[in-house]
């Protein structure tokens, strides 16, 4: 989605908090705890990292994280958790799907299943979170009540490692049936290509473009792997490599079908707040599955860390594609400095190193005597932090999980529900009972297929119970919450 006001490089949410942090670092007994880390298959990692403190080479990326979540993180009392958004009285999907990957990455059992739960709690009737909702609350109007792709690729993400980290747990059984929500309803089902949202095609935005997430989902969802692998991967790599400046490696905001630069839109051609975070997505390419496989990674890797050699204090957004600032609105900050992350796929190490150094000095708070920028700078911050240490592994390649087992035989959504609810079933649905709280049947009605809704607008508020009979006699229970 287009952000909506313009992120300075000085913009502070707080002052400066004298008391000490509370550490979540490692609070949820991972079985992948931060900080064992140390470096990727691929790639080369800043060798300036810290030699002392709780979490040696990670401390900076601990403390970024453990202030991240003092001062975004709120919980909302029901069991959910929300990441407050620039405007405070907002909840953007894009920051809970952050806050996911952080808080999974970190072995922050608590955060994450706060986080995730808002998601849940926020999906709307396509099962994916409503781009922007008010505070802690599911309420949107119009447009926003729609989803971002991004968001749901992060938080998808961020399920499989939560899987990773807490085998016991549902994670696995609920990241394979999302995976299968994003392929139905934010890529294109003809060539694999990403859309922006569930309910809008019209434009595409490079930095939403994941192979290396793709890459991970094939092994979830395993029945469609050919689709992930291939399609997804092949048509990501051909756009990107399409809109990428040819000597600058820069994306832009936003392009058109096939790649082409938007010019259509106002922020369409610059290399901005939208498009700082494809170097992220291609660092994680590089690193997890190096330059033979990762085509687009390498190559943008290569041109964008070559670009920076001799501007390592100087990254800034906007850009031109070509490189050259936008006078009066290139901002030097915690966004601008995720650009750094393509130097881990390159050789300059000397380079890396001074970025890392340029990193840590932007937004967002390592110890408590600075200020807190706001939300993008310092989550984007934290995240270039937890790459750059080592802390953004691939899940495939630590504790293994079935998922081909991993099954959620039954998934009832949206919750809360006003008109309808849907109901999605690994097999085809025989019968569907809601009960009321008192243990009434106030409805039911006859299925065959996996996919059936139910009208529940004439339903008063309150929480009701599902009773689903599948054909093969598998009887699931689930709940819902309507408005």
């Amino acid at each position: 989605m287009t952000r909506f006001l313009t992120l300075l490089s000085t913009v502070f949410m707080t002052a400066s908090i004298a008391f000490a942090q509370t550490d979540r670092i490692n609070s949820g007994n991972p079985a992948h705890p931060f900080g064992a880390n140390k470096t990727y298959k691929y790639g080369i990692m800043p060798t300036n990292l810290p030699t002392s403190g709780t979490y040696g080479s990670a401390t900076d990326a601990a403390n970024a994280y453990n202030y991240w979540v003092q001062d975004f993180v709120e919980d909302c009392g029901d069991g959910s958790k929300r990441v407050k958004f620039d405007q405070v009285q907002f909840t953007v999907s894009e920051g809970i799907a952050y806050g996911m990957l952080l808080s999974a990455y970190a072995g922050d059992k608590e955060t994450f299943d706060g986080l995730w739960n808002f998601y849940k709690k926020a999906r709307n009737g396509n099962g994916v979170m409503r781009w922007r909702v008010d505070g802690c609350s599911a309420s949107c109007t119009g447009s926003y009540c729609n989803a971002a792709t991004d968001a749901e690729l992060d938080a998808a993400m961020a399920l499989i490692v939560a899987a990773k980290q807490w085998p016991l747990g549902s994670y696995a059984a609920e990241v394979k049936a999302f995976i299968k929500v994003i392929k139905q309803h934010e890529m294109e089902a003809a060539d694999g290509d990403t859309k922006p949202g569930d309910n809008w095609n019209s434009a595409k935005n490079p930095s939403y473009y994941s192979p290396a997430y793709y890459r991970e989902y094939a092994k979830v969802d395993t029945d469609n792997a050919t689709f992930w692998n291939t399609d997804a991967v092949n048509t990501a790599e051909a756009h990107l490599l399409t809109n990428r400046h040819a000597v600058t490696g820069l994306v832009s905001n936003w392009s058109l079908k096939g790649g082409a630069v938007n010019t259509s839109r106002s922020d369409g051609r610059y290399y901005g707040y939208e498009s700082v975070r494809n170097p992220w997505r291609m660092a994680t390419d590089y690193a997890w599955n190096g330059p033979d496989v990762a085509k687009a990674g390498k190559d943008i890797c290569e041109k964008v860390g070559a670009f920076m050699v001799g501007k390592e204090n100087n990254i800034r957004v906007l850009m031109e594609v070509d490189g050259t600032q936008v006078s009066g609105n290139a901002w030097k900050n915690g966004s601008s400095y995720m650009t750094s992350l393509a130097a881990m796929g390159t050789t300059n190490q000397a380079s890396l190193d001074l970025l890392y150094t340029n990193t840590k000095a932007q937004g967002g708070r390592i110890s408590s005597n600075v200020n807190a920028s706001n939300y993008f700078n310092a989550t984007l911050r934290c995240i270039t932090l937890f790459v750059m240490t080592g802390n953004f592994w691939q899940p495939s390649t630590t504790v293994a999980i079935d998922f081909a087992k991993a099954q959620q035989s039954v998934v009832v959504y949206p919750s809360p529900a006003t008109n309808v609810v849907n109901i999605e079933a690994a097999q085809p649905i025989k019968t569907i009972q809601v009960f009321n709280a008192m243990g009434v049947k106030i409805l039911e009605q006859p299925a065959n297929s996996q996919h059936e809704t139910v009208d529940v607008s004439k339903l008063a508020r309150g929480i009701y119970f599902v009773r689903v009979e599948l054909t093969d006699g598998q009887v699931e229970n689930s709940r819902f919450v309507k408005n």
